[in-house]
């Protein structure tokens, strides 16, 4: 009787070990899993620290010195070879959009960025397809390009989700300005406002290459907004007559 419990208690503690064993290896594995993806993820984040300082610069409309653009763009595009993050992608569309609209030397060049600029940030949109801003950017990216049927779709969507949202805002104003609409005070008055508070420079600057200043003017009753957004305009009128 004693022999046939300790065969049973034998047999129990072997059952017992394997059991802890194949619990171990399930840990292990999972464990192993979770290193090879959380490390790639963990070296993208660390490659891409450089050039995170110019890209606030850019979300907040300030202008990176050209080290830190560079810094941008050599770290976003080393960061994906390890992990494709929509966040990546962004950084790069919004930068790409920014260089063309400040710094293209010529048409071709513009172009050509704002191609790289629209790729990275649908790419983004893959990966993150509720993304208001982004949207919004692409749409105003294909406005730029002259390209407004993927522009309505994009801005469509980015309305759908984020109506009142600076960059839907200037999207917004940005189509209805290129396809000769007449803007109406309750309409896109509200569209200048938000996009005013968002980027007065860029507004401004908008506004007068489409010659549309006057005509926003008129629409605001506000004296003290009319007037910052006329000193915007003579500023913005002032840097167009200096360029060479």
């Amino acid at each position: 009787m004693d022999q046939k419990n300790s065969e049973v208690s034998a047999r129990s503690r072997r059952s017992k070990g394997f059991a802890d064993r194949g619990t171990g290896l399930i840990l292990l594995t999972l464990a192993a899993a979770w290193a090879a993806y959380a490390a790639p993820a963990a070296i993208a984040t660390l490659v891409a620290l450089p050039g995170d300082g110019a890209a606030q610069l850019v979300y907040a409309g300030e202008s990176p010195t050209e080290e830190g653009w560079l810094r941008l763009l050599d770290s976003r595009e080393a960061a994906l070879r390890f992990a494709d993050r929509a966040s990546l992608r962004r950084d790069l569309g919004v930068a790409f959009f920014v260089l063309a609209e400040t710094f293209a030397d010529d048409a071709t060049m513009r172009e050509d960025l704002l191609r790289r600029a629209v790729l990275e940030l649908e790419t983004a949109l893959v990966r993150s397809p509720v993304d208001p801003p982004v949207l919004a950017l692409l749409a105003h990216a294909h406005l730029e390009l002259t390209e407004p049927e993927p522009a309505r779709k994009w801005l469509n969507a980015a309305r759908s989700l984020a109506p009142f949202s600076p960059e839907t805002a200037l999207s917004r104003l940005t189509s209805d300005v290129r396809a000769g609409h007449k803007l109406s005070e309750h309409a896109q008055l509200r569209d200048v406002r938000t996009a005013f508070a968002r980027d007065r420079e860029g507004l401004a600057r908008f506004l007068v290459n489409f010659q549309a200043g006057d005509q926003v003017l008129a629409l605001i009753a506000d004296e003290d907004f009319r007037y910052e957004l006329s000193v915007a305009l003579m500023r913005a009128r002032e840097a167009l007559e200096a360029e060479p």
